[in-house]
């Protein structure tokens, strides 16, 4: 069985591959027909585009398959609640239809001179779903995604000093 403290999180950038290769790329990954991928190698989840949740040792695999395509990454451990010094959301906001949608975001980014619940709060988009937010004002982004009832997941990660 395996706990938290084990498992970490990877945000991975495939903006560089061409449209072939980024095929190429998920088909490695995620695996094709009976071909398993790296994550099934690795027992990892695909968490959303560019964000992997993998286990302590499938890291060195996966940092191998990324190092292998050239895909930059940023690696988050999670952790216990004592170890933890930052959240990271996982929200869905497919609930919303196409103008409250566009509202939401613009109330999470912010738009024009306005500023967003993610600048209030210094939060960071990680990827296009996955915000990552301080321990101190985490509970302003519970309430903001209450509000605008979408579904999330929070998880305590670690950010390690470089």
């Amino acid at each position: 069985m395996r706990t938290n403290s084990d498992r970490y999180i990877v945000h991975y950038s495939s903006k560089h591959l061409s449209s072939k290769d980024l095929v190429r790329f998920y088909y490695a990954l995620k695996g094709r027909g009976n071909t398993p991928g790296v994550l099934a190698d690795t027992h990892s989840m695909y968490v959303t585009r560019a964000v992997i949740e993998t286990p302590a040792s499938g890291i060195a695999s996966i940092k191998y398959f990324l190092n292998g395509w050239g895909c930059k990454y940023k690696l988050f451990r999670i952790t216990s609640k004592v170890d933890a010094t930052h959240k990271l959301f996982i929200f869905n906001s497919s609930k919303l239809n196409g103008s409250k949608k566009v509202r939401f975001f613009y109330q999470l980014k912010g738009r024009g001179s306005t500023k967003g619940i993610l600048s209030e709060t210094s939060a960071t988009s990680v990827a296009k779903s996955v915000v990552l937010v301080s321990n101190k004002s985490y509970l302003k982004l519970v309430m903001f995604f209450r509000k605008w009832n979408c579904d999330f997941s929070v998880k305590e990660v670690r950010l390690d000093a470089k």
